[in-house]
């Protein structure tokens, strides 16, 4: 019976044949190689020119350390199999690189491989913010959904709301003017919009127009910060707005007194009405409130008007 004898091949490392451990030397090329060992074909290569040595070497690394594993921790010792007297300081320098570069091209392949799953993830995230706004809208006069639905949105949704802003405050304008008096009471809504001039004066003008609080409103009982639609379910609404109307002979006397609660002043356009955070009395609120104030705790001094404010 004829004997088995294995066909030598040479390895292939760019445009380069490798015939023998002097040709690999001055071919050295860690990300090929690094491949072909892989590939198993390193392995091949090396028992079929009798190289014993590295083949053995490489055995007891394989052993010893996971393929997929190599370039992570391991490129060094795989390195020393076959270049133990390349220069140490440029040999570092292939290595780093090679870890740099294999990293990298894992991450790509990784993002190839999860593509589908990756616009999914998109679609879904741009489906749950439009989610909150028709939340919103669909039970427009529900302050405590709303809240929830906008701190849920300032949580998780931020970056769009801000590439979204200007449209949003549109979209609650016409059918959810609550949600706008919302977000000033919400503060990552609200750092953002009052970075925006324009896009804060819109949402403060909507307010304004649905808030028409005055005297007559409050004798007739009829109280209604916000008319649209007319209708009796207001009340809801109203049941949030807290109104404080008692004359204190022009003395300062507490309204809200604990100063760990955070509260939004609606309403104090009046002559006859001073308000200031609770037990600050050098920080004085301007009469004509435009701008919907958050203070801790509240202090007035009334003597024919009233206050309108909600916690925040």
């Amino acid at each position: 019976m004829a004997s088995y004898k294995p066909i030598k091949f040479f390895l292939k490392i760019g445009d380069k044949s490798i015939r023998n451990l002097e040709d690999l030397y001055n071919n050295f090329h860690i990300d090929k190689l690094y491949e072909l060992y892989q590939e198993g074909i390193l392995q091949r290569w090396l028992d079929v020119h009798g190289i014993e040595d590295k083949a053995l070497s490489l055995k007891e690394f394989e052993k010893i350390y996971h393929k997929d594993n190599i370039y992570d921790i391991r490129v060094r010792e795989f390195c020393n199999i076959f270049f133990t007297e390349y220069p140490p300081d440029e040999l570092e320098s292939i290595i780093q690189n090679f870890k740099l570069n294999k990293k990298w091209k894992d991450e790509i392949k990784l993002l190839c491989n999860n593509q589908e799953e990756y616009f999914r993830q998109i679609h879904n995230y741009h489906s749950g913010y439009e989610d909150i706004k028709q939340s919103i809208i669909k039970d427009a006069l529900n302050m405590p959904s709303i809240r929830e639905c906008l701190e849920h949105l300032s949580c998780k949704y931020i970056e769009l709301f801000k590439l979204d802003c200007s449209a949003c405050i549109d979209l609650f304008a016409e059918k959810a003017p609550v949600a706008l008096l919302i977000m000033f009471a919400n503060k990552n809504l609200r750092d953002f919009i009052d970075t925006r001039p324009a896009i804060r004066e819109k949402a403060l003008n909507v307010i304004k127009e649905n808030m028409p609080l005055n005297s007559g409103d409050l004798k007739g009982k009829k109280l209604a910060p916000f008319i649209f639609p007319k209708t009796s379910d207001i009340g809801r609404v109203i049941s949030y707005i807290r109104i404080c109307s008692k004359p204190t002979q022009g003395n300062w006397e507490e309204v809200e007194s604990d100063k760990n609660k955070k509260f939004m002043i609606l309403y104090n356009n009046s002559a006859f009405l001073s308000v200031r955070p609770y037990n600050e009395p050098n920080n004085e609120l301007p009469r004509e409130i435009t701008d919907l104030p958050i203070i801790n705790g509240i202090e007035y001094k009334n003597y024919s008007s009233y206050l309108a404010y909600m916690e925040v």
